[in-house]
């Protein structure tokens, strides 16, 4: 498990409570990564469509996409950490 899920407790018996309450949630968190798969592959459409060349800013549009496709690359990080039990 990715230690970003406990870092914000000190005791040890609040980690592994937490981390049990994370493992339980696998279903939600399997939903939430399946969405940021699908918000990556609606910026990847989007980026292949001509219509994008007519923004006057492409670049800074560019630059928007970049970081939010980083972002949800993160999340999906920590959600597969979580699969792995023996971290």
């Amino acid at each position: 498990m990715h230690t970003k899920w406990i870092e914000h407790l000190r005791d040890s018996k609040d980690q592994e409570e937490f981390k049990d309450s994370v493992y339980r949630a696998g279903a939600v968190l399997q939903r939430l990564k399946d969405i940021c798969i699908d918000m990556e592959q609606t910026i990847s459409r989007s980026e292949q469509s001509p219509k994008i060349y007519d923004c006057a800013n492409w670049a800074n549009l560019q630059a928007h996409y970049n970081g939010y496709r980083q972002c949800l690359s993160q999340i999906k990080s920590l959600i597969d950490h979580r699969e792995n039990k023996h971290e």
